[in-house]
């Protein structure tokens, strides 16, 4: 203002920088700012745990109004009969419908699909397959079936961030850091676990502590537990007694508990798949499978065990609060195996997580009352030994041992139970290391379609590529007796370009090629017709193992200057039961690639509305 009450107008000088407002400054310093990816991206999860937290609490609704609408009401006799007969088929018949015709990702468990989308896709998903995911999920769990709800909770958040991703056009990395605060959100969110769901997503689904991640993972985990808990409060999962931890000297009584999981876990692993496998030959349209698997949920409720369907929460309390005797716990643990196979193994929806918490629980249970039964532990530890078995089959099943370790200490909060679950759930996973070699209970799934994964990301296929899988058999060999000019005109009527040399006894003794052949049969030293070959190419021969890698065969042909391998076996290691040829590697590595890239297409196909797909011309 002047000293007359006027603003005066200033003219600058040519060239002279005009004075900024607030919002032209704030938008040079966001611009400038060397860090605004990080908390642009920070934001972003924060945003996804309040939605993913609002889906997990929505989805909630939905499932327990379907369950209090068929199973609330105390029923008995026939009119309960005809309910579980009726119930879990036709919901069973109405979801295999459902992702037939909508989106079949929504099958299954969820978190392999996620997997799949992370690895082949850059975290691109449909946002349909979160809304079919569920209330398929809702359906298949709240008619009866037996699964989790962590796995729609999981594909739902999973949904949510690749869809504000997709929105936002992000790259592959921040889409699939968005898609992994998303299902990390769902997993706190199922369990009240924000830690554990964080651990989730790096564990099984990154594979890799990566420092970008820690903060919007955890960070999304955290807010979708906390709008969980507002609308469910803030009380754990299960309403568990307080357990503490006071002799050592137990502690070798866990780490047999760690070995009895990993058993079980591998078990429950290869029957899960076998089941599945069974569905997948049922040579009837896919839309009835899941009836027939609700089918088999309501023989399995009506032979006795209706325990076993749904989420089994209350009874998975039952259990660690010693209310179950040795037999019933036995028959529930069979019980609840079948029938979370047959649900979700046929075409159902839903988690995985629950039922192997369940399948734990039970057999740790059954361990904790022997051991009180021949007076090695008192009575009140059964229900440690329960809930330290619950962490060793999905933590070996999953092969996430920190993971489940840390959701089961979030869920009851005893810190003293820590070193037990790590210790337990540790030996489990060694176990099953041993026993699945191929991959775990999600993996698995991708790896029957040609997709392997290891923690996240795809690996090279000839390490995955088993010899056995592609030797040739039967195995043509030549006797070592026979002379070089006999061995000419057979080369000359097979086309082979080489063979292993056996002696009366079949046991290898040498090698033979076509380059060898026209090097000796063309040595005027040599009369063909009178020199065998087992005077000429008797030698130590170079081996492969059925259960070796193609990479490792490959690594011998080139370190010994070999173009082919008989396959024997540890056993008798002198006898050829395969052979293997560089032809055969790389035939199988063609296979391999293209299995990928098929897949590959097909998610593309999912995620990518077809406007935006790449067409020949």
């Amino acid at each position: 203002m002047t000293p007359f009450g006027k603003k005066q107008k200033i003219e600058l000088l040519p060239g002279y920088p005009k004075e900024e407002t607030f919002r032209e400054r704030l938008r040079r310093a966001w611009t400038d700012y060397p860090h605004r990816s990080e908390v642009r991206l920070t934001a972003l999860a924060a945003l996804v745990g309040i939605l993913s937290g609002l889906g997990a609490v929505t989805f909630t609704y939905f499932l327990e109004f379907l369950w209090d609408s068929f199973y609330s009401d105390p029923r008995s006799g026939w009119r309960k009969i005809s309910i579980f007969l009726i119930v879990p088929p036709i919901g069973g018949f109405i979801v295999g419908n459902m992702t037939e015709k909508l989106a079949r990702e929504a099958r299954g468990h969820g978190v392999p699909e996620v997997m799949e989308s992370l690895t082949l896709h850059g975290g691109r998903m449909r946002l349909r397959v979160s809304l079919v995911k569920s209330i398929a999920s809702g359906i298949t769990i709240g008619t009866g079936g037996s699964a989790g709800r962590e796995g729609p909770f999981a594909q739902i958040g999973a949904g949510i961030g690749s869809a504000i991703g997709q929105l936002l056009n992000l790259n592959d990395e921040e889409m699939r850091l968005l898609t992994t605060c998303g299902l990390s959100s769902g997993i706190a969110a199922t369990f009240n676990a924000p830690l554990g769901g964080a651990l989730f997503g790096f564990e099984i689904m990154l594979g890799v502590l990566e420092p970008i991640a820690i903060i919007p993972i955890i960070l999304s985990s955290v807010i979708a537990t906390g709008v969980m808990s507002h609308f469910f409060g803030v009380n754990p999962m299960f309403d568990l007694p307080v357990f503490k931890f006071t002799q050592p000297s137990q502690l070798i009584l866990f780490f047999l508990l760690g070995v009895i999981g990993g058993i079980l876990a591998s078990g429950w692993v290869k029957g899960f798949y076998f089941i599945e496998g069974l569905f997948d030959r049922l040579e009837i349209p896919m839309e009835f499978k899941p009836a027939i698997g609700g089918l088999g949920i309501s023989l399995i409720a009506i032979a006795g065990a209706p325990e076993v369907m749904g989420t089994s929460f209350d009874t998975m309390e039952d259990i660690v609060e010693k209310r179950l005797s040795l037999l019933v716990l036995g028959g529930l643990l069979l019980a609840k195996a079948l029938g979370t196979a047959s649900t979700i193994g046929s075409g159902g929806s839903g988690g995985v997580f629950s039922p192997s918490l369940f399948l734990g629980g039970a057999m740790g249970a059954m361990f904790g009352i022997f051991m009180k039964n021949i007076g090695w532990i008192p009575s009140s530890d059964v229900g440690m030994f329960a809930l330290v078995g619950m962490g060793t089959v999905f933590g070996g099943a999953a092969k996430a041992p920190i993971t489940t370790s840390v959701i089961l200490f979030e869920m009851t909060g005893e810190y003293s139970l820590l070193p037990l679950l790590l210790a337990a759930n540790i030996i489990s996973y060694t176990i099953t290391m041993l026993i699945l070699e191929e991959g775990d209970i999600y993996t698995l799934k991708l790896h029957k379609r040609g997709v392997r994964i290891k923690r996240g990301h795809l690996v090279d296929v000839l390490n995955e590529i088993i010899v056995k899988e592609h030797m040739a058999t039967p195995v043509e060999t030549l006797p070592a007796s026979m002379p070089i000019e006999k061995a000419v005109e057979i080369f000359m009527e097979k086309k082979h370009t080489g063979y292993p040399i056996v002696n009366k006894e079949g046991e290898l003794v040498g090698m033979v090629t076509l380059w060898d052949i026209h090097n000796i049969f063309h040595d005027p030293s040599i009369n063909p017709k009178t020199v065998t070959l087992g005077d000429v190419f008797l030698s130590e021969v170079v081996t492969a193992l059925p259960d070796e890698t193609m990479n490792q065969a490959l690594e011998k042909m080139f370190k010994y200057k070999v173009g082919r391998l008989p396959v024997v076996t540890l056993k008798n290691p002198k006898k050829p039961i395969g052979i293997i040829t560089r032809k055969n590697i790389i035939r199988a590595h063609e296979l391999a690639l293209l299995n990928r890239e098929k897949w590959a297409k097909v998610i593309q196909d999912r995620h990518v509305p077809k406007k935006h797909r790449k067409t020949k011309n």
